[in-house]
Parts: C-alpha cells; structure tokens; sequence
C-alpha cells in the first residue's frame, strides 16, 4: 500500500443511482434503498455532506421509500463529519 497516496476513490452519487446494483449480491430491497438514497443525494432532496444539517437530514430521510426511523438515525450517525465508526 503506498504511503501517502490515493489508494481508493468512491464514485459520485450518480454513479449508483444508474447502476445496475445486483452484481453487489444485497437483497433487491436494499438495493432499491441505496438507489433511492443516491438519487435524492443527486437531486438534493437530501444532504449528508459535511456541515449538513444532520436533524434535517434525519427528517427528510423518511420520506424517502425504504427508510424508517431507525435507519434515518442510523445514516445520521455515520455521515461524513461525525466523530462516530460506523
């Protein structure tokens, strides 16, 4: 592993919400979850980045389909920013 260089590089929100998930093996309702996260992360509908407004996020997650309390509060813990290991 080099030190001090770029060793992974995640892809952009867009990239999930067209793919076609099934080749990652989750169960089709999960991967419908994490379509419909990414396209509202597209869209804006939501927000997770850093600085975001985590209560905010926590609501607005809901009413997306496939997301309840429990893992709009999960989602809120392990945002990008938060000082938790998720």
């Amino acid at each position: 592993m080099p030190s001090g260089a770029v060793t992974h590089a995640f892809p952009s929100a867009a990239a999930p919400a067209d793919a076609d998930l099934a080749e990652l093996g989750m169960r089709g309702s999960r991967r419908a979850t994490d379509s419909v996260l990414a396209a509202a992360l597209c869209h804006a509908s939501v927000g997770l980045d850093t600085g975001v407004d985590r209560d905010a996020a926590e609501k607005a997650l809901p009413a997306l389909h496939g997301f309840g309390p429990w893992r709009a509060g999960y989602i809120r813990t392990c945002a990008p920013g938060t000082r938790t290991s998720c």
